[in-house]
């Protein structure tokens, strides 16, 4: 059971060992006693749920005579995939990425004669609906709703996990630099899909796995505890109506990727202490000096954090197209503060 359940009503407490998980703490005691509850997955058999809906997955692409002609890969993604989900009835993630296809981009007047590829036969558009009519055909039109982005697979009668599918193709992004001895080089590939509107999206799925888990060791696994926490705690500002509105839209605003992405980008230092209420503190005060700075900078001065990526290391975390801004995280971590009175 996750954590944060909400503000409990006077006549009922919910005890989880003793610990009344509806209310806010008092103390740093009491805050250190939450957050050691905080901290921990959402549940022991994460890998058994991922792998289940894998091989259901599978099962189905491969029993597509147009899919399984293809070369795709499947590839878990999300807080499921990097430990960090905090709700039991959160999504599993998938992508499913056609190797053989590519979205790309590179350096002016870049062709794909240049990266030595070819027109491909279908759209994007048609291998969705590929995927989408083999998923059909293996859980039926009533557990599959095809969105935007995603295709969703609902729970079945069984209980088992929903999941999210995303088809994807591989995407390349090519050095700009001149080069007389041959085609730019690819700097880094990850995957990309495309939406109804004709916008394209880039993600990094294997790259924000491995920096997550390196993080994680370098932190003496604190990392991923903290993320976890800050989830946490952000829908304990949201289920509590006690809560003043401003703070309560600011935590509505801080998406569970941007809080992974601003803890990530904290140094490694800020997570030395043995204490979990320490290093929660010392990872929002470290966010708070870089977004409010306490002295006055020198109006050239580019803030850090323009520097600041996804936990994959390629894109930055404050792009223009990105869901959120410096004030939705700034906000957010003043508001954390403000409700731990820390």
């Amino acid at each position: 059971m996750s954590g944060s359940v909400g503000r409990a009503p006077a006549w009922h407490s919910l005890l989880i060992g003793g610990l009344d998980v509806g209310s806010k703490p008092r103390s740093r005691s009491e805050w250190e006693q939450r957050f050691s509850f905080w901290q921990r997955p959402a549940s022991d058999t994460e890998e058994a749920k991922i792998e289940t809906a894998s091989r259901r997955i599978k099962r189905a692409l491969e029993n597509d005579q147009a899919v399984r002609q293809l070369d795709w890969t499947i590839i878990p993604q999300g807080s499921y995939r990097n430990n960090t989900n905090v709700r039991l009835e959160s999504d599993v993630d998938f992508c499913v990425r056609l190797n053989s296809a590519f979205f790309f981009e590179g350096p002016p007047n870049f062709t794909l004669q240049h990266a030595g590829l070819y027109p491909l036969a279908f759209s994007f558009g048609d291998f969705k609906q590929a995927i989408a009519s083999a998923l059909i055909a293996e859980y039926g039109n009533m557990a599959v709703d095809v969105g935007e982005k995603a295709i969703h697979l609902n729970k079945d009668d069984m209980g088992r996990v929903s999941a999210d599918v995303v088809p994807a193709f591989t995407f390349h992004r090519y050095s700009t630099a001149n080069t007389v001895l041959g085609p730019p080089r690819i700097e880094c590939s990850g995957i990309a899909f495309e939406l109804p509107i004709s916008r394209r999206i880039i993600n990094f799925p294997e790259q924000h796995y491995a920096n997550g888990c390196a993080k994680n060791d370098r932190t003496h696994r604190r990392f991923k505890r903290v993320v976890r926490i800050l989830k946490r705690l952000r829908n304990h500002m949201l289920d509590n109506t006690g809560v003043p509105p401003p703070v309560r839209d600011a935590a509505s605003r801080a998406r569970s990727f941007l809080i992974e992405s601003l803890v990530f980008n904290c140094p490694d230092a800020v997570f030395n202490s043995d204490s979990i209420y320490e290093n929660v503190c010392e990872v929002l005060h470290y966010l708070n000096d870089v977004f409010n700075p306490p002295f006055r900078r020198s109006l050239l001065a580019i803030p850090e954090s323009q520097y600041w990526t996804e936990v994959n290391g390629i894109k930055k975390l404050f792009e223009l197209n990105q869901a959120w801004s410096q004030n939705d995280a700034a906000s957010f971590v003043v508001g954390a503060l403000a409700y731990m009175e820390a």
